[in-house]
């Protein structure tokens, strides 16, 4: 779900790190297709690491 998410989101924006909220979104959603959201505790701690960590990157890329 993340890899098809982030090609997704990255064949517009060519930018790794703006794919990136496109995986995990993609990620999530398949976890709650599954029934299987409860198992989704280490995507949330991964998605809100990345987006922290990336924040100056997405402001730039947004400017």
């Amino acid at each position: 779900g993340f890899a098809a998410g982030a090609a997704a989101a990255w064949l517009p924006l060519r930018n790794a790190v703006l794919a990136m909220p496109g995986g995990f979104a993609a990620w999530t959603l398949a976890l709650l297709f599954a029934g299987r959201l409860e198992a989704g505790w280490p995507l949330l701690l991964a998605a809100s690491i990345v987006l922290i960590r990336h924040r100056p990157d997405f402001k730039d890329a947004f400017n």
